[in-house]
């Protein structure tokens, strides 16, 4: 049985958030392409090519523009998909999760997923192309390097590049990234998929989104893909909350909470306190929202699932919004 963890403050939160180590964050281009060994080396490497993060560049702080290492919660994120594979994340808004979560799949890119031989990443996001494209936006740099607001690239990579569009980047060494929205009908029937990213899965509007759910897992069970699926809460209702409580054993289908069953899945909650911690939230911007009657700071926080905010849209709506934008053309 897999141990379901359903707070990050279980875990050691000093040994999480040390990390001011003597390590340059200068990321280093050089000619010659390394393969990375390991994802990041927490300051334990030269600062050359010692890790991914040192080699392909880090991620802006949002505030002053600076590279900044990776989070805690991005760190551990990056270990529990390692070791389990299917990774169910409840986080708090804007701690860094995107970023980190963005940063496993470009590493795999170039090292595990090419040494299978190759295969698809999948990046879901949104319910409209646009939304997809957006976070390929994110991703693509890490790669390549160009020019962006997200990242300090170096480019070490940009040579593995050999097709590129807004919403696909198609690597030489057999591994290809394609950008979708989060509704059934885009997702479905992939032939050889080996790692899947679901962005802000509570946020996609669509009033049953289970059918996304099941394509994507379809796309992942003949490979053992990865699959980490990542949002701040939305409400008690969607597959992000149904999936959430069935793996902590919370739902009338599973009769004991503290024996849930095995569903495959690891569950792991990321709550603001990590990002004051990081850095990314300051005290004073929580003080203001745990005040302010309009937000739901215990939803958008503290990863509680209190009640939906905005409206719900049907596949078919989805489908003529679709038709709008000609797909083909990305």
């Amino acid at each position: 049985m897999k141990e379901v963890r359903a707070s990050p403050l279980q875990l050691n939160v000093k040994e999480l958030v040390r990390r001011t180590g003597s390590g340059s964050l200068e990321a280093e281009n050089t000619n010659k392409l390394t393969l990375p060994k390991v994802l990041w080396c927490r300051h334990k490497g030269n600062g050359k090519n010692c890790c991914f993060k040192h080699m392909a560049g880090f991620w802006k702080h949002p505030l002053t523009g600076k590279p900044s290492p990776p989070t805690p919660c991005q760190d551990d994120l990056s270990m529990l998909v390692a070791k389990h594979h299917w990774v169910w994340n409840n986080k708090s808004k804007k701690i860094g999760i995107t970023a980190g979560a963005l940063d496993i799949f470009a590493f795999n890119a170039v090292t595990s997923y090419a040494q299978l031989g190759g295969g698809e990443i999948m990046l879901v996001a949104g319910n409209r192309m646009e939304h997809a494209v957006s976070l390929m936006d994110r991703f693509r740099p890490i790669l390549t390097g160009e020019p962006n607001p997200y990242i300090k690239g170096t480019g070490i990579y940009k040579d593995l590049v050999e097709e590129e569009t807004s919403s696909r980047l198609k690597l030489s060494n057999g591994v290809e990234i394609n950008a979708y929205p989060s509704n059934a009908s885009s997702v479905v029937g992939r032939p050889l998929v080996r790692g899947i990213y679901w962005d802000e899965i509570a946020y996609s509007g669509i009033i049953d989104d289970k059918p996304n759910f099941n394509n994507l897992f379809a796309n992942a069970s003949n490979t053992r893909a990865d699959f980490l699926g990542t949002s701040t809460p939305n409400g008690k209702r969607g597959i992000f909350y149904e999936k959430a409580m069935a793996i902590q054993g919370l739902i009338e289908e599973i009769p004991s909470a503290e024996n849930p069953i095995d569903l495959g899945w690891y569950y792991i909650e990321y709550p603001y306190e990590l990002g004051l911690m990081a850095g990314l939230l300051d005290q004073q911007t929580i003080d203001k929202a745990m005040q302010d009657p309009m937000i739901d700071f215990d939803q958008l926080y503290r990863c509680k699932f209190t009640t939906p905010k905005g409206a719900f849209i049907t596949e078919d709506l989805i489908r003529a919004m679709e038709a709008d934008y000609a797909m083909e053309d990305i």
